[in-house]
């Protein structure tokens, strides 16, 4: 598995350059964003993705590879065998995460906000009692860490939005953190800038720490 990170705001990712770059249907797939910032967040991650395809999997420019969804949204590429992505952006920040198995990532910024009011539909009932005997001054952290965990397992799942985020339990508390009744769904817990969680989560029979390298754009 390959992550790759990029700063939007790279002077290097000209946006012209960016859009003549990349094949037309991930240009297409990037212009369903309407919102400029949210246009660029897509751009920059299409293209990142596009770069590991040219030099990872040998691809030409003239190969077929299209971007479709499945049932429930999640992008997919068609034309090259054993290859899955996803894409998460928060702030300034974009992360491709590539690998040979299914593949979910999510990173968000940990800003502070009054927990209780999304506790109830985030985190189930055994979440919710380990995470309320915290001191508060690790609440935003692992809130943040239980947020990023668990929406990287249902975008590994390819089903987002389709299952409740308090409907399955994450056992952060573990030495080896997984899914409760899901052992083969393996997490790894990114090292990133101060005040962000970013979570990794692939269906493999490994251990995931020995599978992940990291590439930032500069």
């Amino acid at each position: 598995m390959i992550i790759y990170f990029s700063n939007i705001n790279n002077p290097k990712l000209n946006e012209i350059h960016l859009e003549n770059r990349i094949p037309f249907n991930f240009l297409k797939e990037a212009r369903k964003y309407k919102k400029s910032l949210d246009y660029r967040r897509s751009l920059v991650a299409y293209y990142l993705l596009y770069e590991y395809l040219l030099f990872n999997k040998k691809i030409y420019e003239f190969t077929p590879v299209k971007i479709l969804k499945n049932n429930h949204g999640k992008p997919y590429l068609k034309g090259i065998d054993n290859c899955y992505f996803n894409i998460t952006h928060s702030g300034d920040w974009v992360a491709v995460a590539i690998s040979n198995t299914e593949v979910g990532i999510d990173l968000e910024y940990n800003e502070s906000f009054d927990f209780d009011e999304v506790i109830d539909y985030v985190l189930s009932d055994r979440e919710k009692i380990f995470f309320l005997q915290l001191p508060d001054v690790l609440k935003c952290k692992t809130f943040y860490r239980f947020w990023t965990l668990k929406e990287s397992f249902v975008k590994a799942m390819g089903i987002g939005l389709a299952k409740s985020m308090n409907s399955f339990t994450t056992e952060l508390w573990s030495k080896n953190i997984c899914v409760t009744g899901e052992k083969n769904f393996k997490f790894y817990e990114l090292p990133f800038y101060e005040k962000y969680s970013l979570s990794v989560c692939c269906n493999i029979s490994d251990e995931i720490e020995n599978m992940v390298e990291v590439k930032i754009l500069l």
